[in-house]
């Protein structure tokens, strides 16, 4: 389960442009990011969630389908190859130190339900319906 060569997953991921090192900067409780295509939203977002579960936190990643969810989960999948525990069936991948993140679709918002989490990422948001 351990990378000699690269233990720490963070290194592999691509490096943060000066909008993504300044919004990192600044983050409250809560956080709501409207950024163009191409600015690298999904980028930052894995950072986050990749950072606080390497130091043991519980990260639920939501996305409007299962197509999307599959993107975040793909990508951090290949970056912690050798490093985590991949479950493809429940679309978790869980780093040494108990931290995870578990991929989730919200169109249905029933699916967010019965996880206890540190942090949540709400992937394209504003596709996501609300419960009702």
């Amino acid at each position: 389960m351990k990378n000699k060569t690269n233990p720490n997953p963070l290194t592999l991921l691509p490096p943060l442009h000066q909008g993504q090192r300044r919004v990192l900067g600044t983050t409250k409780r809560f956080n709501l990011l409207l950024a163009g295509r191409r600015w690298f939203k999904t980028s930052l977002a894995a950072q986050i969630a990749l950072s606080s579960a390497t130091r043991g936190k519980h990260i639920l990643w939501g996305a409007p389908t299962e197509d999307q969810a599959r993107i975040g989960f793909d990508w951090l999948n290949r970056i912690t190859s050798g490093i985590a525990q991949t479950n493809l069936t429940r679309l978790q991948i869980r780093l040494p130190g108990d931290g995870w993140i578990i991929f989730r679709s919200f169109h249905n918002p029933e699916y967010a339900r019965g996880f206890t989490v540190d942090g949540v990422v709400i992937d394209e948001v504003a596709d996501v319906q609300a419960a009702t």
